[in-house]
């Protein structure tokens, strides 16, 4: 016998509510190669302003990130010989909902009046 088959949804609510360590080790682990990626993004495009991470699943599963830093730790690479390029990088991640509108409106608000 194995365990119900779950959606994404269901994982990450068993995940924060901590009802399932199997959709916990899950979470952990993608918001890890999500960390890695934003990492190596930050590398390759040599990313000294910072890598911001918007939208999405990120900002709901943000008590799993606190408690275990999962996404800041494998951000930072420190088995690589560039652990140190990256240290100087912020990592941001952002919160609001509205971000794309927020941006969208600066942008235009610039566009007529500068």
């Amino acid at each position: 016998e194995g365990k119900e088959r779950m959606v994404a949804q269901g994982i990450s609510e068993a995940a924060l509510s901590g009802s399932d360590e199997d959709a916990h080790e899950a979470v952990v682990m993608l918001l890890s190669i999500l960390g890695q990626e934003a990492g190596n993004w930050a590398l390759r495009s040599l990313a000294r302003g910072g890598v911001y991470i918007a939208g999405g699943i990120t900002p709901k599963l943000l008590p799993i990130l606190q408690s275990t830093g999962c996404l800041h730790e494998a951000f930072l690479h420190r088995q690589s010989r560039f652990s140190q390029v990256i240290e100087s990088v912020p990592l941001v991640l952002i919160t609001n909902d509205d971000i794309g509108l927020s941006g969208s409106c600066l942008y235009a608000e610039r566009a007529l009046f500068y």
